[in-house]
């Protein structure tokens, strides 16, 4: 997929998410006046939290725009060398279902779920097969994260900056 698609979906989606969020609650139920449904929080904001790589910690960060179960966003690592700088890893499509949480991203399925106001989950990362020896496969590492949200508005990246 083209950067120039990737990001046209980004923005379509977002569009939609303004446009579909201010749905007239109109008439009358069939359940007698009983409890209102219970409200879900939409994941919508940027998420982060120290993660474990074994020889060293580093901190993931994860934009998520969410729209009726649908979500979109980015991942981020920050900098092994200057920890307030964040380097955008890849974006993502996924799905929330309840407090389940599925996020697609082009080479890996990050599985995630919302507990109590943080976002556990495991990242599947594959090491870059750059260096590896021919015939040799990328070892796959399982990193468990948990995340809190830092703020409830996103901003993803321009598209010269996902390259």
């Amino acid at each position: 997929m083209s950067r120039a698609i990737l990001l046209g979906l980004l923005l379509l989606v977002l569009a939609c998410s303004k446009s579909g969020s201010s749905r007239g609650g109109g008439g009358g139920g069939g359940d007698g006046g009983g409890a209102p449904p219970p409200t879900v929080d939409s994941l919508t904001g940027v998420w982060e939290g120290a993660v474990d790589f074994g020889s060293r910690t580093a901190l993931f960060r994860f934009s998520i725009v969410e729209d009726a179960g649908t979500l979109v966003g980015f991942q981020y690592v920050n900098d092994p060398s200057d920890a307030g700088e964040f380097h955008l890893m890849q974006p993502f499509s996924g799905a929330r279902t309840g407090n389940s949480i599925r996020l697609q991203t082009p080479t890996e399925t990050i599985t995630a779920s919302l507990d109590g106001g943080l976002l556990v989950g495991v990242d599947p990362m594959t090491e870059p097969a750059i260096g590896l020896d021919a015939g040799q496969q990328p070892e796959v590492l399982n990193v468990p994260f948990s995340l809190t949200r830092t703020t409830r508005s996103v901003v993803f990246p321009d598209a010269g900056d996902w390259r």
